[in-house]
């Protein structure tokens, strides 16, 4: 009788281990889902946003809700390489031509020296206009 009872309770911990384990193993699996849901279209955005990629946030809300096939179809349709320069003040992506950043006023140029023929800027120990050619007076 009273293996019979033993063999009783060792069947129903195991069963009682099992449904445990498969309940942690499945919540586990669930947090592991919820995580992604929500934080592939976060990835998407901020990439699609150094990328200079039109509407980011359309892209992470497509995301949001198609899941894989729109991180697939973004994926497959964004650049390669990040387009523009980053401020080194704020991490947003700048035209390279810039010579501040227009998000927050950071001077992107060491130098504010400035062709006499052409007007465009120039670097302060260049000789000659890489645009006009014409030589880099000193003041």
């Amino acid at each position: 009788m009273t293996k019979i009872i033993s063999y009783i309770i060792i069947g129903l911990g195991a069963i009682l281990a099992f449904v445990l384990g498969a309940f942690l193993i499945s919540h586990a699996l669930g947090a592991l889902v919820i995580l992604a849901w929500f934080g592939l279209p976060i990835w998407v955005y901020y990439d699609a946003r150094s990328r200079g990629m039109d509407k980011p946030l359309l892209w992470a809300v497509l995301v949001l809700f198609s899941f894989f096939i729109g991180l697939l179809v973004y994926l497959i349709v964004r650049p390669e390489k990040v387009a523009g320069t980053i401020c080194p003040e704020c991490k947003r992506i700048i035209k390279p031509t810039f010579a501040l950043c227009p998000y927050c006023g950071h001077n992107l140029r060491s130098s504010s020296a400035v062709c006499p023929s052409c007007g465009r800027e120039v670097d302060a120990q260049w000789k000659y206009c890489p645009y006009c050619r014409q030589p880099i007076t000193k003041k």
